[in-house]
């Protein structure tokens, strides 16, 4: 992979550690905290998703820049299988997920996400 993200321009190597909402989310080292406490169990990919997803906000990032930031898989599924299980980290610690899915958009940065369910019933109204 290159240094750049192809779909974003995300620096890969020398991004700086994001602090937004309570959330430190350093990348190099790859390790994010909130208020203080340490959220263990991320995998890389899911820090670099995380990462990515703050320093977009506010805006929506797409899944293909997602995916080209964390693997150079073509499957696009893969970004919402980590975003599932990082919400599962996340709330193995009590703890809501601060990203949102904007249905046909991505996802973004929200410290007080809509449930994915709720969302889908709202937009639909």
């Amino acid at each position: 992979m290159s240094d750049l993200c192809p779909s974003c321009g995300f620096n890969l190597v020398k991004d700086k550690p994001i602090e937004i909402d309570g959330y430190v989310i350093d990348q190099g080292e790859r390790t994010v905290s909130y208020e203080g406490k340490q959220v263990s169990g991320l995998t890389l990919s899911q820090v670099l998703m995380l990462h990515s997803i703050a320093k977009a906000s506010p805006s929506c990032i797409s899944s293909d820049a997602l995916l080209n930031r964390m693997s150079d898989s073509d499957n696009t599924n893969l970004v919402s299988v980590q975003l599932v299980k990082m919400r599962n980290v996340f709330e193995d610690i009590g703890v809501t997920c601060p990203v949102q899915t904007v249905w046909g958009r991505g996802y973004r940065w929200s410290p007080h996400p809509v449930p994915v369910g709720r969302q889908k019933r709202e937009e639909a109204a």
